[in-house]
């Protein structure tokens, strides 16, 4: 299923840079990051809206897509903020 990320555009541009970099896709990045806070009980901050956001679409496995939103409506969490979330906790394990 897709799944359509609003991001700002700063942090797509450096997650872009940083897959290329790490030769791993975008998406991968992403869905090894959700199974992680999913599996540990991350807590997801809350985050604003960006003002200049843009989109990232991935396909997203439809039981993982399931998972996701019940752990958000759970634990009070925007699926925005899931899905950001990732994206930092990915940039941190490859960028240090």
């Amino acid at each position: 299923m897709l799944e359509n990320i609003e991001l700002g555009s700063p942090l797509k541009h450096d997650f872009k840079v940083m897959s290329t970099k790490e030769n791993i896709f975008m998406k991968d990045l992403i869905i090894t990051e959700a199974r992680d806070i999913l599996s540990s009980d991350h807590v997801v901050p809350s985050v604003e809206r960006e003002e200049n956001y843009t989109s990232l679409i991935i396909n997203v496995p439809k039981d993982l897509k399931e998972e996701i939103k019940a752990y958000c409506s759970m634990n009070d969490i925007r699926i925005r903020d899931f899905w950001i979330e990732c994206i930092r906790k990915s940039m941190e394990r490859y960028n240090g």
